[in-house]
């Protein structure tokens, strides 16, 4: 009996037993029945804990197949289990832009602030970037951290949701905060100044949730 007289059905429950990599080496660029069939598993790859030898599996079929034009969502981390991967991937798929020129979600765990600070340009060259997710591994204290966050919502125009975690964000007066674009936003602030910022510059906002580091009444002028 041959494999591809197989319902779709019988072939997606087959795929739940395996991690999407396997999924992707055992059936992608077949034929184009079983591309459309694990469609799924091209559009979204989450990177966070898989071992060694699959992260360099995926890239190698990001780099040698159109696989990378599916890809819309993509996680990645710098976890025990995963250390140095974030900049390791782009080494290695790069550049990243053209090789994931359809890119909308992107989540960043666990990466230090070096690592954020060279990984800008990657993210400002993303046309289609509308969701990112930045959380740091404890490195970015007295860091000018609030400063990439404003070149992140600046230089993104396609960006509407962003969340950016374990830091408390202080959003100094003197940056130009107006923004008409982002929809959600998800940040530690330090004080409820920052807060009054938020909700003056960020005009199109339809949901936030903010954690504060120090609750205090507001300046008068504010």
């Amino acid at each position: 009996m041959s494999f591809e007289i197989l319902p779709d059905e019988l072939l997606l429950i087959i795929c739940s037993y395996l991690n999407g990599i396997d999924v992707l080496r055992a059936f992608y660029d077949l034929n184009t029945r079983l591309n459309s069939t694990i469609n799924y598993y091209a559009k979204q790859m989450n990177l966070s804990r898989i071992r060694y030898s699959q992260f360099n599996q995926y890239c190698n079929m990001l780099i040698q197949t159109n696989l990378g034009l599916q890809l819309k969502s993509l996680s990645l981390s710098n976890n025990r289990m995963t250390s140095n991967r974030i900049m390791l991937f782009t080494e290695q798929v790069w550049p990243l832009n053209e090789k994931l020129p359809n890119l909308e979600c992107l989540a960043l765990s666990e990466i230090d602030y070096d690592e954020l600070n060279m990984f800008l340009t990657n993210l400002m060259s993303f046309e289609k970037l509308t969701e990112l997710s930045i959380t740091y591994d404890g490195s970015f204290c007295d860091k000018p951290v609030s400063e990439i966050f404003r070149n992140l919502i600046k230089n993104i125009p396609s960006l509407r949701k962003i969340i950016f975690t374990n830091v408390f964000l202080s959003l100094e007066s003197i940056y130009d905060w107006n923004n008409d674009t982002i929809t959600h936003m998800t940040v530690r602030i330090k004080t409820t100044d920052d807060l009054i910022i938020i909700l003056q510059h960020f005009t199109n906002l339809h949901f936030i949730n903010v954690s504060i580091e120090k609750f205090e009444i507001p300046h008068a002028n504010q």
